[in-house]
C-alpha cells in the first residue's frame, strides 16, 4: 500500500501513487528529465511526478507527507536538505550516489541508493512502493542526528576540545583564565 494514501486521507490502496520531485525543473542539475523518464519507465498510469519548487519552506512538510516516495537524480549535491527533510517526515527516498546521500541514509531500511539512469530510479522506487505490509519505514529517528539540539552539543564539544587543548599547552594561561573566570568575594550583588 502506498504510504500516502494514510497520510492523504485516502483509503487504503488509493489509486494515485505520487512520486515527489521538490526541485525546480528549470534546474538542469537537478535532472528533471531522467526524474520524468522514470516515471515514464514505471508504465503505470497511477503514478504522478509531484513537481514541487518556489514553495515556502514552511508548506513543505504537507508535500512531503502527501507523498510516497521522494526521487533525487541529480548531477552533484552537497548535503541535500530536500533528502533530510523527506526522511525526518517519514518518506523513503530513492536517490542515485551524490553528494553526501550514503552516508544520510546509511543504515535506513527503505531507502536506495541506484546509479543515475531511469531505469535503476525506477527499479528503486519499485522496491521502495512494494514492500511487505508489515514494514514500518522510520527515517525521522535517523534524521535527530541532525537536529538543531544535536548540532549545538557537537559545537559546542569542538570549543571545548579547542579550549582545552589550548590551556594545556600554554599553562601560564590557564592560570590566567583561571583569575580572569573566578568569581569575585567581595561583590556587592545578592
Amino acid at each position: 500500500m502506498p504510504f500516502s494514501s494514510l497520510n492523504r486521507g485516502l483509503p487504503p490502496g488509493s489509486a494515485l501513487v505520487y512520486i515527489l520531485f521538490p526541485f525546480d525543473p528549470a534546474r538542469r542539475v537537478k535532472r528533471f528529465d531522467i526524474a520524468s523518464g522514470t516515471i515514464k519507465e514505471l508504465a503505470a498510469r497511477n503514478v504522478e511526478l509531484l513537481t514541487v519548487s518556489k514553495v515556502h519552506y514552511t508548506e513543505m512538510p504537507w508535500y512531503y507527507s502527501a507523498a510516497d516516495a521522494m526521487i533525487l537524480c541529480s548531477d552533484s549535491e552537497g548535503s541535500p536538505t530536500s533528502v533530510k527533510e523527506a526522511l525526518a517526515c517519514n518518506l523513503p527516498v530513492v536517490s542515485t550516489d551524490v553528494g553526501d546521500v550514503r552516508e544520510i541514509v546509511r543504515g535506513i531500511a527503505g531507502t536506495e541508493i541506484v546509479e543515475q539512469s531511469p531505469v535503476s530510479l525506477a527499479a528503486g522506487l519499485r522496491r521502495v512502493l512494494n514492500r511487505p505490509p508489515d514494514f514500518v519505514f522510520d527515517g525521522r529517528t535517523a534524521m535527530e542526528r541532525y537536529s538543531q539540539q544535536k548540532a549545538v552539543e557537537a559545537i559546542v564539544a569542538v570549543y571545548r576540545r579547542v579550549i582545552e587543548q589550548r590551556l594545556l599547552k600554554h599553562p601560564s594561561r590557564r592560570d590566567a583564565e583561571r583569575t580572569r573566570t573566578k568569581p569575585a568575594t567581595d561583590s556587592k550583588l545578592p
